[in-house]
């Protein structure tokens, strides 16, 4: 009788760890989504803060371009996701 209700308590508590795990699927699906859409929304870039006037304008292009910032980064996690 004792060993049943072992069963029974440690399939519980199974189905509970499975339940959980299921569920940060969307959480951490919906905590992407709003992180990309808060460093899209957020003005400026990396380089804008850190602006040196002896840097040509190319080089920061050049840069901005082999980053990927000229790129939707929602778009493409998503594409990669998918």
């Amino acid at each position: 009788m004792l060993l049943v209700s072992i069963a029974k308590e440690e399939s519980e508590v199974l189905r509970l760890i499975i339940k959980r795990f299921l569920l940060m699927i969307p959480l951490l699906f919906l905590i992407s989504i709003v992180v990309f859409s808060l460093a899209i929304i957020q003005p400026g870039d990396p380089f804008t803060g850190q602006y040196n006037p002896h840097v040509k304008q190319e080089a920061i292009e050049a840069q901005k371009e082999k980053l990927g910032l000229f790129s939707e980064h929602i778009f493409f996690a998503i594409g990669h996701l998918v």
